[in-house]
């Protein structure tokens, strides 16, 4: 009885994990096809994807550097942010010397740009 009882749990355990792999399958098949190649232009001195833009803010203004990433890339405590994240999208845009305004709920955070660097090829 012990044994059947082990081998129906292992059943339904692989049935899970293979769902999850199927899950999983999915996920990054539709990530695959949708996603798109996007290059800099170093022609734009303004902050945009793939760029490493140094900035500081009205709240801190200890200069720090941040690069501009897609989503699987991005990991905040080493630097690098989505794109679609809320400092990001105020970032895009703005060359060095400009400013730009982060809303942050009710707080209005004033941010300048110090420096845009662009990934060499």
């Amino acid at each position: 009885k012990a044994w059947k009882a082990l081998n129906q749990a292992g059943i339904a355990c692989g049935k899970h994990r293979v769902a999850r792999l199927r899950r999983d399958l999915r996920y990054w098949n539709l990530r695959h096809a949708t996603a798109r190649l996007v290059t800099p232009d170093p022609e734009d001195p303004t902050a945009q994807f793939g760029a490493r833009v140094t900035y500081r803010t009205s709240e801190d203004p200890e200069a720090r550097t941040v690069a501009i990433t897609g989503e699987d890339e991005a990991d905040p405590a080493s630097g690098t942010l989505a794109y679609a994240a809320p400092l990001a999208r105020a970032l895009v845009g703005v060359g060095p010397g400009g400013e730009a305004t982060l809303q942050l709920g009710p707080r209005r955070v004033e941010i300048e740009v110090l420096g845009v660097e662009l990934p060499e090829d």
